[in-house]
């Protein structure tokens, strides 16, 4: 999970870089869960009196949940001493928005548009973007004890504005 790895950048560039395939290494779950607290950052434009687009994302916040064991595959199996064995994973407790593959932790950003079908009722489709981040009691190849999934969905949605008018 850290750019150091994934990409060998560690600079906000890191997003246009290549992504360095020899160094990821996967751990597995049969089902995993992560509750986070975040402070977001919302960006909204009011289209017409009955739309509006909206773009967030998360910036800083606490993860938790249940330690699980994983199956950790190393993609260096012959390098590794650890490889093909259960670890023990938590989530990130610490999550920080630092551009792409320099976040740390469990992030959400969500880019939408809203549909006011009452003054105080919307409905709401578009798309959100999750990271979800583990991490290892035990520091595995090259020196990592991160594993992040990231995963783009649709998502349809249901809002309530007690005081907008």
């Amino acid at each position: 999970a850290p750019s150091r790895l994934t990409s060998g950048e560690q600079s906000p560039l890191v997003i246009f870089s290549d992504n360095k395939l020899q160094n990821f290494d996967t751990i597995s779950f049969s089902s995993y869960n992560t509750n986070s607290l975040n402070i977001s950052i919302h960006l909204n434009y009011a289209i017409s009196p009955r739309f509006d687009i909206e773009f967030n994302i998360d910036a800083a916040g606490l993860s938790f949940g249940s330690a699980r064991t994983a199956d950790y595959n190393s993609s260096k199996r012959a390098q590794s001493p650890d490889k093909n064995t259960k670890q023990n994973a938590r989530p990130t407790p610490f999550n920080a928005l630092l551009i792409s593959d320099n976040d740390i932790g469990n992030l959400n950003s969500e880019i939408f548009v809203k549909y006011w079908f009452n003054p105080r009722w919307a409905v709401k489709a578009g798309g959100t973007f999750v990271f979800a981040e583990y991490t290892t009691d035990n520091e595995l190849f090259l020196n990592n004890d991160r594993f992040r999934n990231k995963v783009f969905l649709g998502m349809i949605g249901l809002s309530f504005s007690p005081y907008r008018n």
